[in-house]
């Protein structure tokens, strides 16, 4: 079976001018990559009628799909409806049961209608409603016949609650009924900190080269690495069994790199084992500006029991930044905060100091539990505001590895 060929079109003066970023694109390549579907191109225009209907016909002659995001509200701008109507040769008509849809939404919220937004109830002659539960933008399903063949649209708001929900209840699984062979496509996300992409693809050899079943891609995020592992077959129990040895090996051959899978979080994983295990932390923070404690407390949302108490942060003074901070003052610090807040767990943060022989910032890292202590120092890369959020990973990263390992070992010292 030929893969079926892909084009996103994002459609807006903001997405152009660079007042928004456009995640739609990001979001729908990823989802179109997990049915099968191969995105070709991504392609981005303005405002714009002419340019408008140029990107539609070019993308109708080369691809077999489109998915565009943007153009279907009610103000003169958005011409997507127009665009496709004039290109397909039919007229625009009006759909009562959506134009009574939008009214509804006006009068539920209290709201005076401006009759200028039944034009959103205005559709081609021959194409079909995508519902919008959501909002007052429904989306356009259109075929386009262009030089003898055919290329499917499929137009959708570019609110990206809206176009996410639409793409679940009617595209996707419009373009798997749609296929020559239908199948499933199952995708699992292996999240790695701790090395670089191509040093984790060096370590993983030929498995993500292309044209292996399953393919596994891979992906760099701030600082995380994405393994992300795609099967197809004919159920979700098939697509397991190819996907689980392929897993297997991925956590032997990197071993800790590994911290979750999914949307998992290094945050969330360092909370998570605190809650299991019933522990608790307090953070002596001096270097990092307390953005450690603010990841795990995003983290933690509102738990009833927490598992991050609180902390103490502190700027270092400028004399301090540049000079190797005492690991006895660490420590007791560790110890200091960890009894004044009564928690299992107390880290220590230092300010950044540049060792000698060495041009790169250094942090230090103090975890103690009132029997052990482990200590930790590496450098910071890159330019400033990198090093700062690898940082903060890095850090993340020190709290998932070391309180598993000290829970585990309970004479551990270092």
């Amino acid at each position: 079976m030929t893969q079926r060929l892909a084009e996103i079109l994002a459609i807006g003066d903001e997405m152009i001018g660079g007042a928004r970023l456009d995640t739609n694109t990001q979001y729908l390549a990823q989802q179109l990559s997990e049915i099968g579907v191969q995105v070709a191109y991504h392609t981005t225009v303005g405002d714009d009628p002419r340019r408008q209907a140029e990107v539609f016909r070019v993308a109708a002659r080369r691809v077999d799909l489109v998915v565009s995001t943007g153009g279907l509200g009610p103000t003169d701008d958005d011409l997507t409806r127009q665009i496709l109507a004039e290109i397909m040769g039919v007229n625009l008509f009006r759909n009562e049961a959506v134009a009574q849809h939008i009214r509804g939404i006006f009068q539920k919220y209290g709201r005076v209608m401006p009759e200028s937004n039944l034009v959103q109830a205005d559709f081609p002659a021959g194409s079909r409603i995508i519902p919008n539960a959501e909002g007052t933008a429904p989306g356009i399903d259109a075929d386009i016949e262009l030089d003898n063949r055919r290329c499917r649209f499929f137009c959708l708001p570019g609110v990206p609650s809206e176009m996410k929900a639409m793409w679940h209840d009617y595209v996707r699984p419009q373009i798997v009924a749609s296929s020559e062979s239908p199948q499933v496509f199952i995708t699992q996300v292996i999240n790695c900190f701790g090395a670089g992409e191509s040093q984790i693809a060096a370590d993983l050899g030929d498995l993500i080269e292309r044209g292996r079943e399953p393919v596994v891609g891979i992906t760099a995020s701030q600082s995380i690495i994405s393994l992300r592992v795609t099967a197809r077959g004919a159920t979700e129990a098939d697509c397991w069994q190819k996907i689980q040895p392929v897993e297997t090996f991925i956590r032997q051959r990197l071993g800790n790199l590994v911290f979750g899978t999914g949307e998992a979080t290094l945050e969330q994983v360092v909370i998570d084992r605190l809650q299991q295990a019933q522990q608790t932390l307090a953070i002596a923070d001096f270097g990092l500006s307390g953005d450690v404690a603010a990841a795990l407390s995003r983290a933690q949302g509102n738990k009833a029991v927490p598992s991050l108490v609180g902390g103490l942060y502190r700027a270092p003074e400028p004399a301090e930044r540049h000079v190797r901070p005492h690991l006895d003052t660490l420590r007791a610090h560790a110890g200091e905060i960890r009894e004044l807040m009564q928690t299992t767990w107390g880290l220590t943060i230092s300010w950044p100091f540049t060792p000698p022989a060495d041009q790169r910032p250094h942090l230090s890292l103090v975890l103690a539990d009132g029997k052990q202590l482990v200590h930790e120092t590496f450098p910071q890369i890159g330019s400033e505001s990198l090093r700062h959020h690898r940082s903060v990973r890095h850090c993340l990263n020190f709290l998932r590895q070391k309180i598993e390992e000290l829970g585990q070992n309970p004479s551990s010292f270092v």
